[in-house]
């Protein structure tokens, strides 16, 4: 609600304007007017028939609900197929580099689309310059300077897995947090921490905290140099009709939201907040929660104009995680509550936003779009809870890896942050007596690395290719990693390169009129096949053990480290 609030300051900047495209909008759009809209039950375009709109629909939808039972539960190692691992049962290196789940997963493919599509979004709505910054900043850290980093042990990385989001001991050991906290695991207890030892992650994961710092700074750079005096226009009215596509005149007619609707909204909830953080157990005071909701109105507009043309959806966790480690050290509750208020809030704002435009889109009155949304969250944000509450009693060992797939990895890498940078913090996790000290230059490569495509773009002006290079999306390839799985990453890129490259030159006509509805279709089979699995089969314990199911994947030695404590 909060975030809801907040986007009305962006509204006439992130959703008025035709460039504003909001990508994975015209999904949505696709499956509403092929439900609603008339189409001909079988037109015939030059002398062919061509299958229609909502008869692809509901087929691939079928097609995808049936085709699920096989990675969803009959034949799980489907999700991902890792060649190396097959060839190379007993080495340790080979499926560290080619396991697609806790490996780098080279050579791995997934045959999964709850996979593929889990992190990075519907390859098929994601535009193809976007996709390709993404495979490429994967290939460059997750091929190329991970395995570089890892086997000449940077960081003591052969201590630990390749890729991991856990927490280990300078021995390689598991970290054992009741060693170093007190007052039932909310406090640092400096003594023992001492005694015990510093924390130590990944490599892969270390990087990660490295790139996340250079992501953030790197989206204002890119949005000031590339796109600043663009929408410096937008605010003057002189040039805000030169601005309105044929949407935005059609949407004339109804009555806007007024700016006090999302002032009573954020101040209410806002109110809301403060007193549930005057919580002693939260122990987050008020201007602490003023100040990560700050951080959020500060970086919405950047961040928006990212995700509006890119389909990419860029976070401030780590930059929120940061800020309340330096100024609450030694207090992980704080710093979850100031992480969840700063980061949530600002993926709200650009979820509302995101909406507003499908309703520009769909000509729904934004009034109307305005009251579906609050109330809607208001329902949900109940629902979700009675949901989380009903697994946990539920699923037998729920966010461990033999409960698979209810592993929970982002629940898991959520807490591994609240220690590092809540518990630990900041200063000692990365400050100048640290081996991750070098990351904070993360800084300084996101402010300079925008520069090179921009400065090479303004001289070769004729260059599409340097025009299409978006440095942040670039860095935040392997950000999703984990909680992601690698075998996501190849597939994802081979489907978009098909369908949004290959087919969108050589058959425009069968990309614009199918290719957003396939992408909804194979979400929609997708998701009812998992809930009917999970009905069916996993509440009550039902399992297919054979070779098809090893929880593994057959990569049993990708998870283990090279030097074993």
């Amino acid at each position: 609600m909060l975030g809801y609030g907040l986007s009305g300051i962006v509204q006439n900047v992130l959703v008025k304007p035709a460039v504003m495209i909001w990508p994975e909008t015209l999904v949505s759009c696709s499956i509403f007017r092929t439900l609603h809209d008339e189409e001909e039950s079988n037109p015939i375009v030059n002398g062919k028939y061509r299958i229609t709109k909502i008869r692809f629909f509901v087929l691939v939808s079928c097609c995808a609900f049936i085709y699920q039972f096989l990675p969803g539960y009959l034949f799980t190692v489907l999700s991902s197929v890792s060649i190396l691992c097959f060839v190379f049962p007993k080495n340790i290196v080979a499926q560290q580099l080619g396991s697609g789940m806790t490996g780098l997963g080279m050579g791995s493919i997934s045959l999964d689309w709850s996979l593929i599509a889990s992190y990075l979004g519907s390859p098929l709505s994601t535009p193809f310059w976007a996709a390709t910054n993404i495979f490429a900043g994967f290939l460059l850290f997750g091929w190329i300077v991970v395995p570089i980093g890892y086997y000449n042990n940077w960081f003591e990385a052969k201590k630990f897995p390749i890729i991991s989001s856990g927490l280990f001991d300078i021995f390689g050991r598991k970290y054992d947090i009741a060693r170093v906290t007190t007052n039932n695991g909310t406090v640092l207890d400096e003594a023992g921490y001492n005694n015990y030892s510093p924390i130590r992650i990944s490599f892969f994961f270390a990087m990660n905290y490295g790139l996340a710092l250079a992501i953030m700074v790197a989206a204002i750079v890119h949005v000031l140099l590339n796109n600043f005096s663009e929408f410096s226009r937008l605010f003057k009215s002189n040039d805000s009709l030169k601005n309105e596509d044929i949407h935005s005149k059609l949407m004339r007619k109804y009555k806007s939201v007024p700016n006090w609707w999302y002032a009573v909204l954020f101040t209410s909830t806002l109110s809301v907040a403060l007193i549930v953080c005057e919580n002693k157990d939260i122990n987050l005071p008020w201007w602490g929660l003023i100040l990560a909701i700050s951080i959020a109105a500060i970086l919405v507009f950047p961040y928006g104009i990212v995700s509006a043309i890119t389909n990419v959806t860029l976070g401030i966790n780590v930059i929120s995680e940061f800020v309340a480690g330096l100024i609450f050290p030694g207090m992980p509750i704080a710093n979850l509550a100031f992480k969840t208020y700063g980061c949530t809030t600002l993926r709200q704002a650009l979820w509302l936003t995101s909406d507003l435009k499908l309703g520009h889109y769909m000509k729904v009155p934004p009034r109307d779009m305005f009251i579906a949304q609050a109330s809607g969250t208001f329902i949900s944000g109940l629902i979700n809870l009675i949901t989380t509450h009903y697994l946990i009693r539920t699923v037998p060992n729920i966010c461990h890896k033999d409960a698979y797939p209810w592993t929970c990895p982002s629940t898991n890498v959520f807490y591994s942050a609240s220690i590092i940078w809540g518990l630990i913090g900041p200063v000692k996790m990365f400050g100048p007596s640290s081996i991750y000290n070098c990351l904070l230059y993360g800084f300084l490569l996101g402010a300079v690395l925008p520069f090179i495509p921009w400065l090479l773009a303004r001289k070769f002006k004729k260059s599409l290719f340097l025009r299409h290079i978006h440095v942040p999306i670039f860095l935040m390839a392997c950000s999703v990693l984990p909680p992601a799985a690698a075998a996501e990453f190849p597939t994802w890129f081979i489907v978009a390169f098909i369908f949004n490259f290959v087919i969108y030159q050589r058959h425009h006509w069968w990309w614009l009129r199918y290719n957003y509805i396939l992408s909804a279709a194979l979400m929609t089979g997708t998701a009812l096949c998992g809930v009917f699995i999970f009905y069916a089969f996993q509440l009550h314990d039902l399992k297919v053990n054979w070779w098809g199911n090893a929880k593994d994947f057959h990569c049993p030695l990708a998870s283990k480290p090279l030097i074993t404590p």
